[in-house]
């Protein structure tokens, strides 16, 4: 079980949205290359190599997207870089569709050629998505997530991918015909070829990535994780957003005591609330819980003075900061960046 790297991924189905997104770039590619047109209206449909083109890429694409995962997961487990590990699953992945396109309808038949440049496309799409998701923020408005790791690797290895491609194509023609000319147009054409390789190494990598560091793949957010800051409607509302636990609404380290106060006067704090907020804090650095910090614009003995102090006295670094927005209150926009 240990020595297949596909029992690294998640076993839960959220793998399966890859899957069928594999599935269907693969599909449309097989298609294009299959006819000679990236237009679907310009398709014979009459024909079987379409057929077998769009059957054989389903497979061949969701193929990819699941041994990309698993290496790239596997790799991560063992200690390997982030980017390195998404850069050699992708190179797999790569190596999967490149040499499979090339037995396609349309395909050239030379599958060490195709294995080639689908490697190199992988490997440069996987590593290019990782840092295209490590640059951009992450982005949620009212618990949608638009910018989850997955569709982040899915542009960023689209991008290298291209490059990739490009790279590959220009190599290998120079290669075979000693013409720059006839190397440049056999670049440009395994640009699209790459680009797709690339997306499907760039996505599934960094689903695979994404579930290894205890990451949603689909929204961006932490798993377990444990929401501070304030107001505590605030709080609330964005713990909501992110499904997080907080301090009023806790199963794993108790829930602020019903009828206990946090002040006995107007500015005298309670000292069994402050004893409380105190030991909450701990036990979820205790729990090393991923913290989402959301802030909070006037000072509170119980976040400045507990909270962010017994953080920052233990050097707790799994900390998340949400810089958040509500510019339209009356529609209860709740909108967040996050790191």
């Amino acid at each position: 079980m240990l020595n297949n790297p596909l029992s690294y991924t998640d076993p839960s189905g959220e793998i399966i949205p890859l899957l069928i997104i594999g599935a269907v770039v693969g599909a449309y590619i097989g298609g294009v290359q299959a006819n000679g047109t990236w237009n679907p209206f310009k398709w014979n449909w009459k024909s079987g190599s379409t057929w077998l083109g769009i059957g054989g890429g389903a497979v061949l694409g969701a193929a990819a997207a699941g041994a990309g995962a698993g290496i790239a997961a596997s790799l991560a487990v063992k200690g390997t870089t982030a980017f390195l590990s998404a850069s050699l699953g992708g190179a797999v992945a790569g190596i999967i569709q490149g040499g499979g396109f090339a037995v396609l309808p349309g395909g050239d038949g030379n599958v060490l050629k195709g294995a080639s440049i689908g490697a190199l496309s992988g490997f440069v799409g996987g590593g290019l998505g990782n840092i295209a998701n490590n640059a951009v923020n992450n982005v949620m408005v009212n618990g949608i997530g638009i910018s989850s790791p997955v569709v982040k690797g899915l542009i960023g290895g689209a991008a290298g991918g291209a490059v990739g491609g490009y790279s590959g194509g220009f190599v290998g023609g120079f290669i075979s015909t000693g013409d720059l000319s006839l190397a440049h147009k056999a670049g440009i054409g395994s640009v699209g070829i790459g680009a797709t390789i690339g997306a499907i190494s760039g996505g599934a990598t960094q689903y695979a990535l994404a579930k290894q560091q205890g990451i949603k793949p689909w929204s961006g957010v932490r798993n377990n994780s444990v929401m501070i800051g304030g107001p505590q409607i605030k709080v609330d509302n964005f713990a909501n957003d992110f499904n997080s636990e907080t301090i009023t609404n806790n199963n794993r380290f108790g829930e602020w005591p019903n009828g206990m106060k946090a002040f006995l006067g107007q500015n005298s704090p309670n000292p069994e609330a402050l004893l409380f907020n105190s030991k909450f804090i701990n036990n979820v650095i205790d729990s090393n819980s991923p913290i989402y910090n959301i802030g909070r614009s006037s000072n509170s003995v119980f976040y400045h003075g507990i909270e962010l102090n017994t953080i920052n006295l233990r050097s707790y670094n799994n900390i998340n900061f949400v810089r958040t927005y509500a510019p339209f209150s009356s529609f209860k926009l709740r909108f967040s960046t996050y790191d």
